[in-house]
């Protein structure tokens, strides 16, 4: 057994995609990481929002976000699930420290502070 992670994995489905696929992709998601070990400790729907750019011919998307863990050997055997799912049209899957909070949905939209040399 490898090293158990925390991961946070952010995906898109279709706005006009039904909430029945959202709740369908939010179980598969937690089965495909409980089925490798892990637990899901978070799912939240983040909700529509305007896509940055147009994907697929959409310009919104329903946005979710994850935290789970996981152990490292397993995750891109989850990965490789989640790209399968042609309902989601993107994703981010990153290795996160624990102890930090969420991002909430309020402060999603906020650019992040930068580290500014010389001021």
């Amino acid at each position: 057994m490898g090293n158990l992670n925390q991961y946070e994995l952010m995906w898109i489905i279709k706005s006009s995609d039904e909430d029945e696929l959202s709740e369908k992709l939010n179980n598969n998601l937690k089965n495909q990481v409980e089925g490798a070990g892990g637990s899901v400790e978070v799912l939240e729907d983040y909700g529509k929002r305007t896509l940055a750019h147009i994907i697929e011919g959409q310009k919104e998307g329903n946005y979710f976000l994850s935290r789970f863990s996981l152990d490292s050997s397993k995750i891109s055997q989850v990965e490789n699930e989640i790209r399968r799912e042609s309902n989601i049209i993107r994703h981010l899957l990153t290795k996160v420290d624990s102890k930090k909070p969420l991002l909430t949905p309020n402060k999603m939209d906020d650019a992040p502070e930068r580290n500014k040399r010389g001021k």
